[in-house]
């Protein structure tokens, strides 16, 4: 997902990608979506928008509809925000109870009636902040955890004072901040990714240039065997397996939050749980 902080134009250009078999709706999302200077990538079928998201990985939002044909759409919506990472708003022309219900449970973070209004689009990147925000503040705080619990056991070692700067400097790399540390140095370009420049992207309380620079080092060799990998056919390493575990392994992290629901006769306020 992409980040919004420090984006002075947020939210012109956020990236939306929609789902609906019909041409009408689809045409209807691009519309309202222009009006408000967002970028939109459209699909009628399930394997296109499959193959877009697993290749691009960069939308900030994604609309779908609830009834798509040869798939199941709530399915979809929970590998969405579980394995990619981003906010889903499901749509519908006949909203129940029992769907919005179902919607949220499997991860949606709002649930559209159909025919839709512009007033939705124009507070769509609510969600992307929201989301965006959360995940951040679960960043801070695992990251200031571990660092203090490694602290403590340093002071603990008092006779061995040089083994307690090395338990300081490392950290236990959580799959969230492993992939907040991909998306640093996405953003960055691997040629010109350098330790402090990633920690400034990735602006995780806790973090030093210590541990940016070895994870950085770490992930560099990572890539190298990856390569020789492939192109000579050997087994996986260790390290590959460790760090393609983090890369797939995104955590799920909505916290307690409220969320409006419009389901067209009125509107249900929900707790989303993680």
């Amino acid at each position: 997902m992409a980040l919004f902080i420090d984006n002075p134009s947020f939210p012109v250009g956020l990236k939306v990608i929609a789902i609906d078999q019909h041409t009408t709706v689809l045409n209807t999302i691009q519309d309202m979506c222009n009006r408000f200077h967002y970028h939109v990538t459209k699909c009628n079928t399930a394997s296109d928008a499959f193959k877009l998201l697993e290749r691009k990985g960069c939308f900030d939002v994604m609309l779908i509809d609830d009834h798509m044909p040869n798939m199941d759409a709530y399915h979809f919506v929970q590998h969405a925000t579980e394995k990619l990472n981003i906010p889903v708003i499901m749509m519908s022309v006949d909203p129940t109870k029992s769907s919005v219900m179902k919607s949220i449970s499997y991860g949606a973070c709002a649930y559209w009636t159909k025919p839709l209004y512009e007033d939705q689009f124009k507070t769509m990147w609510q969600h992307v902040v929201r989301k965006g925000l959360i995940e951040n503040k679960e960043l801070e705080i695992s990251a200031s955890l571990e660092v203090q619990g490694l602290t403590k056991r340093g002071r603990e070692d008092d006779d061995a004072p040089k083994e307690t700067n090395v338990k300081k400097a490392r950290l236990s790399w959580s799959p969230k901040l492993h992939q907040r540390f991909l998306w640093a140095v996405n953003q960055l370009g691997l040629d010109k990714a350098r330790p402090k420049k990633i920690l400034k992207v990735m602006d995780v309380h806790g973090l030093s240039v210590g541990h940016v620079a070895s994870h950085l080092q770490k992930y560099r060799i990572h890539l190298k065997k990856s390569t020789d990998e492939k192109k000579h056919g050997r087994k996986k390493s260790k390290l590959s397996d460790e760090f393609q575990a983090k890369s797939i392994d995104q955590a799920r992290f909505y916290d307690f939050q409220a969320e409006w629901i419009d389901c067209g006769t009125g509107s249900y306020l929900h707790n989303l749980m993680a």
